[in-house]
């Protein structure tokens, strides 16, 4: 396994989705850590609803789509991004799971920052929205899909790529180095 930082021509890394900001974020990520690797966006169904709710749910629409982008794309790598909505009380939350898998069988998970959402978008969620029509109708054209709600939390000083970025190369580290995960879930798993 390369170390961050040295060449890794040859290196396919697939990414279970075409959506600009998920792209960016793995591009990002395997910059620094594999530079040189190809970087393969796929489209693939993510197996869950369209609006994950609960961290189950998110996590198993992220493991199949680094699953099934790594297969078809024939990588050695693959990662899967899911947002999803957790509920605390009468609160929902944005989550954002990463899943990273590799031809060896090996998974390793990262979560992005975990936020609450305005009243009025769980007010929207809670009638059956999913996150992105619920900030539209809160926002109206402020929303972009790409941009992602929380740039419209922040005032535009955090965008959805940004989101994930963190967490993609995290969930890489267990399986560059399963040797420092080796009693853990995240590195010692195979499948999960």
């Amino acid at each position: 396994m390369t170390g961050a930082g040295e060449p890794s021509e040859g290196v396919r890394v697939a990414v279970g989705s075409r959506r600009r900001a998920k792209v960016e974020a793995v591009a990002g990520a395997v910059a620094r850590l594999w530079p040189g690797a190809e970087i393969v966006a796929v489209d693939v169904p993510s197996g869950v609803r369209e609006q994950p709710v609960g961290l189950a749910e998110t996590r198993r629409g992220a493991a199949a789509r680094a699953r099934a982008a790594r297969r078809a794309a024939g990588a050695a790598f693959g990662f899967g991004l899911e947002s999803g909505v957790v509920w605390r009380g009468r609160s929902a939350w944005a989550v954002n799971v990463v899943c990273a898998c590799d031809s060896a069988g090996r998974t390793a998970w990262a979560e992005g920052p975990r936020f609450p959402l305005p009243p009025a978008v769980s007010g929207a969620l809670r009638a059956g929205l999913t996150l992105a029509e619920a900030a539209r109708s809160w926002s109206g054209a402020a929303f972009s899909p790409e941009l992602g709600v929380v740039h419209l939390l922040t005032e535009g000083a955090v965008e959805r790529a940004d989101l994930w970025r963190a967490a993609v190369a995290l969930a890489a580290a267990p399986l560059r180095h399963p040797e420092w995960y080796a009693a853990g879930e995240a590195g010692g798993r195979r499948g999960g």
